[in-house]
This record gives structure tokens, sequence and C-alpha cells, in this order.
């Protein structure tokens, strides 16, 4: 199981107070009330004790139909889908979550297999109010086991019920929340997978009861019959059909009352969330660019002793991950750590860590050149003829773009000029992984004559040529004038 938890709750010890309080209240406590502050609770898996399990909403039939209407989260354009619901009861650290999906994923077209198995996450919000849902309070992503559709189904499509476990994060409730259920599909979700061909997630819906009454056969609970939850990249698929998109926010159609269309769900307590976990994540955090993967790797874990795992994510315009694999480019990061749950400490996350990889210092120098006059010179890149100091042991450049300052054509005069490089490119090399200084070099006009005799001609600018016979004529004149003066 891979977890990924958030836990956004009032002050600390208010919220443990609630829980511990649970059984001698009579009133539900309202998030957000008075001046209690947000904290972020990340790393530490709080533990309180309930009285008893207790079902707090519930909306999924007893069985199953064959199948329901559904809205698929590729076909549908979903971000993440789900409802506004109100909760009974007084008991709030969530033991369990199902609910009710479609798979029309053809078990004839996909090898004839029963299931497969695929992450799906869940997340849990405050009830904000309107059309806005509150801060989220929690965010588990669970490995599931979803069916296919069998051979000679009635329908096209297969109902299933999908749990998540949630005894062992410690989570809150308030009284009323926004739960929601995301897919990473070809297209969609929070990390789309961009996979072509035929993948058997992009048939997996979210359900909607049938029902004919009783809010679409809501058990327990209170909810909304005319609206749902999601996010969905185009205006033009949510159920409104207005804006704004891409954003979670409620979604509201006589629609969804009047078919009806209401999602199937139950949220149920837990009699005792497991006692804390904690994680310590340390080290540097300042990389230089060296083809390596970086990142803190001192990880110090009080409690579980449950299978850790790191996750990498690239941010601040950085893209990478979610990735278990340390980054080698240079770029912004956070680390994430995450152990599991085992049989006497509750599972954790510990804070994103932020840390950083620096472009490596490079100089890139052109090598010099030499030409006769009269011939012209054609530049631009070239695999050759340049000099890189400071690469990686790993990376090679393909190619650098000279230019001249003069010299490459026939008729330029016999002389030096620079020769400027740039756009080093290609190969193993991204210059993205690196802070580049260009130098110079220099491009040689020579005669034809010192070439052809392979001499080694000191090089000089082309008005040396027209002093030397003023310099010799004017020796001349001062050995006369030394001369006449002897005779004197």
């Amino acid at each position: 199981m891979i977890i990924e938890m958030t836990l956004k709750l009032t002050e600390y010890r208010q919220a443990k107070h609630w829980a511990l309080a649970a059984r001698k209240r009579s009133h539900r406590p309202a998030l957000g009330r008075g001046s209690a502050i947000l904290l972020t609770v990340v790393g530490l898996a709080l533990s309180w004790l309930a009285s008893a399990d207790s079902v707090l909403f519930d909306s999924v039939p007893g069985i199953l139909s064959k199948d329901f209407p559904s809205d698929g989260f590729e076909t549908g354009h979903i971000l993440e889908i789900g409802d506004r619901i109100t909760l009974t009861g007084t008991e709030r650290i969530l033991g369990s979550a199902t609910v009710v999906l479609s798979s029309f994923a053809h078990a004839e077209n996909f090898g004839g297999a029963a299931n497969y198995s695929y992450p799906v996450t869940l997340r849990i919000y405050g009830g904000g109010f309107g059309s806005i849902p509150g801060p989220l309070l929690a965010s588990v992503t669970q490995t599931c086991v979803i069916p296919y559709r069998p051979v000679g189904w009635v329908s096209n499509g297969i109902a299933f019920n999908l749990t998540f476990n949630l005894a062992q994060y410690g989570i809150l409730a308030p009284d009323t929340i926004v739960y929601t259920v995301s897919v990473d599909t070809s297209h969609f979700g929070k990390n789309p997978t961009g996979a072509t061909g035929a993948q058997a997630y992009n048939l997996l819906g979210f359900a909607y009861s049938s029902a004919g009454g009783n809010c679409g056969g809501l058990k327990l609970g209170e909810n909304d019959p005319s609206d749902i939850f999601d996010s969905r990249d185009s205006s033009a698929f949510y159920w409104d059909q207005s804006a704004p998109s891409g954003t979670l926010r409620r979604d509201r159609s006589n629609a969804l009352q009047n078919t009806p269309f209401a999602p199937m769900v139950r949220f149920q307590s837990t009699t005792a969330a497991l006692p804390a976990t904690e994680i310590f994540v340390t080290g540097p955090t300042n990389y230089s660019y060296d083809g390596l993967g970086h990142g803190p790797g001192n990880i110090n874990v009080v409690g579980s002793a449950g299978t850790v795992t790191s996750t990498f994510s690239g941010i601040n315009g950085t893209t990478y991950g979610p990735n278990s694999a340390a980054p080698v480019s240079a770029g912004i990061y956070t680390i994430t750590v995450q152990v599991s749950a085992d049989a006497s400490h509750a599972a954790a996350t510990s804070f994103p860590m932020v840390f950083a990889i620096s472009p490596r210092p490079i100089t890139i120098r052109a090598d010099p050149i030499s030409k006769a006059f009269g011939l012209p010179l054609t530049l631009g890149p070239v695999n050759s003829g340049f000099t890189a100091v400071g690469l990686a042991p790993s990376d090679a450049i393909e190619t650098v773009t000279l230019s001249a300052t003069g010299g490459t054509n026939a008729s330029d005069p016999i002389g030096s000029y620079l020769l400027i490089p740039s756009n080093a490119t290609g190969g193993q090399f991204n210059p993205l992984n690196y802070s580049i200084s260009y130098r110079p070099g220099v491009l040689s006009v020579l005669s034809q004559a010192s070439i052809a005799g392979g001499q080694d001609v000191p090089l000089m600018p082309p008005w040396a040529f027209l002093v030397l016979p003023f310099s010799v004529l004017s020796l001349g004149f001062r050995s006369l004038w030394r001369g006449q003066a002897a005779k004197e």
C-alpha cells in the first residue's frame, strides 16, 4: 500500500480533546469555529480512542446491481470526483470508507484475467461552505483490486465496492466533509500516465445510484441530491457545464436530483487508532549536479517497524515524479517519507523536505583555427574544435555552435579574429544541468605563402604589414645620418 497522508486539523490540544470527550458531549464541534488555528501534522500519526465502531454515513446498496450509471474518469475528463455529506454520530475517528465504482474493461480484451491492480486515491476535505470545499484533511492512495467485466455479463460494465482502510491514520472528521475519488488515467487525474493504447484503468468509472427515492438510496446521514463535488479540465464536462474548471467545486444540476444520480459511499468509524509513529528526515539540502541521484537520506523512524518508502517530487517549475528514485537533474525537489503500519504502531508520512540540485559550473572554449587568405570558412554547429572543462563524468557534448567576428569570407584581410562558441547541446548533455561560461578562441587568417611554406609565422594584425616598410626606411635614414656625422 502506498500512503500519502496530510492531516490539517484545528489546534492539537483542542482536536485531541474533542476525540477523548466525544462520549460526553451532546453537540458536535464545527470545523473552524472561534479562533482555532489550522496546523499541518505530517509524519505523526495521531492516536485517539473511540468507544465503538459505528456507521457514520451510508448510501451503498446491500446488494449491488450488475452495474450502475457511471461517469468515466478518462471519458469525463475527471481530476477528482465525490460529494459533500453530513455524518451521524459522535465517534469520528474514521475506520473505513467504501465507494461504488464501475469497470468497463472487458476480460476478453485483457487476456481473460479476472482482475487487475491499480492505485486509487481517496481525499477527505472539510465541509467548507457554498460551492467551496474545506481544507484537505487526509489523502490516502491505495493499490486496489479492480475486476474486469466477465464474459457473458448482462451489462457493459460491472459495479464493485472499493474499500479504503483508514483506521491506522487517526483521521478525526468534522460533522460535514467533502470526499473525492481520483484515478490517474492516460490524460486526467493528478498525475496522468500519458500511456497510449488500451489501458484498463481508462475504462474505470464513478458510479451513481439508480434508486428512485430517498436521495438515491440514502440510509444514514445527509446529503444534497442535486449536487456533487468534482474537478474536471473543461467546463463542458461538468454537470452544470459552467466555470470555473480545473478546480474542485460544487457541481450542481437538476439532472442529478431528477434522474436521480447520487454517489454511493459508506463511512465507518473505528474502535481505536494505533499509537503514533514519527518520521524525521535529515541530510544536506544543497547539492551540485554530477550525474548522480541526490536527496536527504538520513531517515529516523520512531514507532512502526513497517516498510519505509521515499517519494521524490519536483516543485517550483521542476518536473519530476512522484518517483522513488532520487533525482539527478538540476532543480528544486521535495522528499516525503512514508512508513507503513505494523501490529503496534500507525503508518505515518513525513513533512515534505525541500532540497535543491544546483547547476554545475562548466567552461567551453573554442580551439584556435587557422585558414589561408582567399578561402572561405563555414562555421556553425560542430562536433569538434572546442574544449569543455568541468563536465560530469557521465556527460558528453555532441555539438557546439561556432561563429566569428570576421575572417570567414575569402576576402577578409589577413589577421586574427574572435572565434565565439555557443549553444552546446546533444549527446548526454543537458544545458539546464550546467552554468556555462563560453570563452572565445582565435581565428587566424594567414597568407598563402606562409601556409605553403609550412612555416610557423608569428601572427600580426593587418596594420603591422603597413608599419614594417616605414620602420625599415627609418632605420636607413638613421644610419645615413650617423655616417654623415662621423665624417664631420
